[in-house]
Protein backbone atom coordinates (compact mmCIF):
# COMPACT_ATOMS: atom_id res chain seq x y z
CA UNK A 1 0.00 0.00 0.00
CA UNK A 2 1.55 3.22 -1.22
CA UNK A 3 0.55 6.85 -1.14
CA UNK A 4 0.84 8.60 -4.50
CA UNK A 5 -0.59 11.50 -6.48
CA UNK A 6 -0.39 13.43 -9.73
CA UNK A 7 -1.01 17.14 -10.27
CA UNK A 8 -1.78 19.77 -12.88
CA UNK A 9 -0.66 23.38 -12.54
CA UNK A 10 -2.40 26.42 -14.03
CA UNK A 11 -0.75 29.69 -13.03
CA UNK A 12 -0.51 29.55 -9.21
CA UNK A 13 -3.27 26.90 -8.84
CA UNK A 14 -2.41 23.20 -8.57
CA UNK A 15 -5.08 20.49 -8.78
CA UNK A 16 -4.00 17.25 -7.12
CA UNK A 17 -5.32 13.79 -7.98
CA UNK A 18 -4.83 11.15 -5.33
CA UNK A 19 -3.73 7.85 -6.94
CA UNK A 20 -3.31 5.92 -3.67
CA UNK A 21 -5.22 2.62 -3.77
CA UNK A 22 -7.56 1.71 -0.87
CA UNK A 23 -6.60 4.60 1.40
CA UNK A 24 -9.27 5.76 3.84
CA UNK A 25 -7.90 9.10 5.08
CA UNK A 26 -5.64 11.76 3.60
CA UNK A 27 -3.50 14.57 4.93
CA UNK A 28 -1.91 16.92 2.40
CA UNK A 29 0.84 19.43 3.21
CA UNK A 30 1.45 21.83 0.32
CA UNK A 31 4.79 23.16 1.62
CA UNK A 32 3.41 26.72 1.41
CA UNK A 33 3.42 28.07 4.99
CA UNK A 34 2.51 31.60 3.83
CA UNK A 35 -0.93 30.25 2.88
CA UNK A 36 -1.73 29.84 6.59
CA UNK A 37 -4.49 27.36 7.37
CA UNK A 38 -4.80 26.59 3.65
CA UNK A 39 -1.37 24.89 3.75
CA UNK A 40 -3.00 21.55 4.60
CA UNK A 41 -6.07 19.62 3.44
CA UNK A 42 -7.86 16.38 4.28
CA UNK A 43 -9.70 16.19 0.95
CA UNK A 44 -9.06 13.21 -1.29
CA UNK A 45 -8.37 15.38 -4.38
CA UNK A 46 -7.67 18.97 -3.29
CA UNK A 47 -6.59 22.09 -5.13
CA UNK A 48 -4.21 24.68 -3.71
CA UNK A 49 -3.42 28.22 -4.80
CA UNK A 50 0.25 28.89 -4.04
CA UNK A 51 1.15 32.28 -2.60
CA UNK A 52 4.20 33.01 -4.75
CA UNK A 53 6.39 31.60 -7.51
CA UNK A 54 8.90 29.06 -6.26
CA UNK A 55 9.66 25.40 -5.64
CA UNK A 56 7.41 23.55 -3.19
CA UNK A 57 7.57 20.06 -1.68
CA UNK A 58 4.03 18.67 -1.47
CA UNK A 59 3.44 15.67 0.79
CA UNK A 60 0.50 13.28 1.01
CA UNK A 61 0.10 11.06 4.07
CA UNK A 62 -2.40 8.28 3.32
CA UNK A 63 -3.91 6.02 5.96
CA UNK A 64 -4.71 2.46 4.92
CA UNK A 65 -6.61 -0.39 6.63
CA UNK A 66 -4.89 -2.20 9.52
CA UNK A 67 -3.34 1.06 10.83
CA UNK A 68 -0.83 1.32 7.96
CA UNK A 69 0.35 4.73 6.79
CA UNK A 70 2.49 5.84 3.86
CA UNK A 71 3.90 9.22 2.88
CA UNK A 72 4.59 10.35 -0.69
CA UNK A 73 6.26 13.68 -1.53
CA UNK A 74 6.90 15.40 -4.83
CA UNK A 75 8.51 18.70 -5.77
CA UNK A 76 6.66 21.13 -8.01
CA UNK A 77 7.57 24.53 -9.37
CA UNK A 78 5.24 27.52 -9.65
CA UNK A 79 6.55 29.88 -12.32
CA UNK A 80 6.35 33.67 -12.42
CA UNK A 81 3.65 34.76 -14.87
CA UNK A 82 5.91 37.41 -16.33
CA UNK A 83 3.70 40.37 -15.43
CA UNK A 84 3.89 42.07 -12.09
CA UNK A 85 0.75 42.51 -10.02
CA UNK A 86 1.26 46.27 -10.08
CA UNK A 87 1.11 46.20 -13.89
CA UNK A 88 -2.12 44.22 -13.81
CA UNK A 89 -3.72 46.38 -11.13
CA UNK A 90 -3.38 49.46 -13.31
CA UNK A 91 -5.51 47.72 -15.92
CA UNK A 92 -8.24 46.12 -13.78
CA UNK A 93 -10.49 47.07 -10.88
CA UNK A 94 -12.65 44.62 -8.93
CA UNK A 95 -15.14 46.16 -6.50
CA UNK A 96 -16.75 46.26 -4.01
CA UNK A 97 -14.36 44.18 -1.97
CA UNK A 98 -15.72 43.04 0.46
CA UNK A 99 -18.86 42.27 -1.57
CA UNK A 100 -22.34 40.97 -0.84
CA UNK A 101 -24.51 40.31 -3.90
CA UNK A 102 -22.23 41.12 -6.83
CA UNK A 103 -18.80 42.27 -7.91
CA UNK A 104 -18.04 44.70 -10.70
CA UNK A 105 -15.02 44.16 -12.93
CA UNK A 106 -13.67 47.10 -14.93
CA UNK A 107 -10.77 46.53 -17.30
CA UNK A 108 -9.32 47.55 -20.61
CA UNK A 109 -8.41 43.86 -21.08
CA UNK A 110 -10.82 41.44 -22.74
CA UNK A 111 -11.51 38.67 -20.21
CA UNK A 112 -14.12 36.12 -21.27
CA UNK A 113 -14.01 33.42 -18.56
CA UNK A 114 -14.17 33.58 -14.78
CA UNK A 115 -13.91 31.22 -11.80
CA UNK A 116 -14.59 31.95 -8.15
CA UNK A 117 -12.77 29.41 -5.98
CA UNK A 118 -13.22 28.88 -2.24
CA UNK A 119 -10.45 28.49 0.33
CA UNK A 120 -10.47 24.71 -0.14
CA UNK A 121 -9.74 25.08 -3.86
CA UNK A 122 -13.25 24.12 -4.98
CA UNK A 123 -14.78 26.05 -7.87
CA UNK A 124 -17.97 27.67 -6.54
CA UNK A 125 -18.99 29.69 -9.61
CA UNK A 126 -17.61 29.68 -13.14
CA UNK A 127 -18.73 30.84 -16.53
CA UNK A 128 -18.36 33.13 -19.49
CA UNK A 129 -18.37 36.90 -19.16
CA UNK A 130 -18.60 39.71 -21.66
CA UNK A 131 -16.73 42.92 -20.99
CA UNK A 132 -19.40 45.38 -22.20
CA UNK A 133 -17.82 48.85 -22.47
CA UNK A 134 -14.93 47.67 -20.31
CA UNK A 135 -17.01 46.38 -17.39
CA UNK A 136 -19.16 43.47 -16.24
CA UNK A 137 -20.98 42.23 -13.15
CA UNK A 138 -20.80 38.80 -11.52
CA UNK A 139 -23.46 37.76 -9.01
CA UNK A 140 -22.03 36.53 -5.72
CA UNK A 141 -25.43 36.26 -3.99
CA UNK A 142 -25.23 32.45 -3.75
CA UNK A 143 -21.85 32.46 -1.98
CA UNK A 144 -21.56 32.02 1.78
CA UNK A 145 -19.58 34.62 3.68
CA UNK A 146 -15.86 33.94 3.40
CA UNK A 147 -12.64 34.36 1.42
CA UNK A 148 -12.59 33.43 -2.26
CA UNK A 149 -10.26 33.78 -5.23
CA UNK A 150 -11.46 35.37 -8.46
CA UNK A 151 -9.67 34.08 -11.56
CA UNK A 152 -10.17 35.79 -14.92
CA UNK A 153 -8.79 34.61 -18.24
CA UNK A 154 -8.97 35.67 -21.85
CA UNK A 155 -6.99 36.11 -25.01
CA UNK A 156 -4.97 38.95 -23.46
CA UNK A 157 -3.93 37.16 -20.27
CA UNK A 158 -4.99 36.02 -16.82
CA UNK A 159 -5.71 37.76 -13.54
CA UNK A 160 -6.32 36.52 -9.98
CA UNK A 161 -7.45 38.40 -6.91
CA UNK A 162 -8.60 37.50 -3.42
CA UNK A 163 -12.16 38.66 -2.68
CA UNK A 164 -14.14 38.73 0.54
CA UNK A 165 -17.86 37.94 0.60
CA UNK A 166 -19.88 39.22 3.58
Amino acid sequence: MQASFTYEITDFMAAFTNTSMNASEYLWNFGDPLSGSQNTSTLENPSHEFTAPGTYVVSLTADFPCMQEDIFSDTLTILETGLSEVFWNRQIMVFPNPARDYITIMSDRNYNEFRIIDELGKIQISGQIGMQNGSTFISTATLAAGIYFLHLSGSEGRYSQKILIR
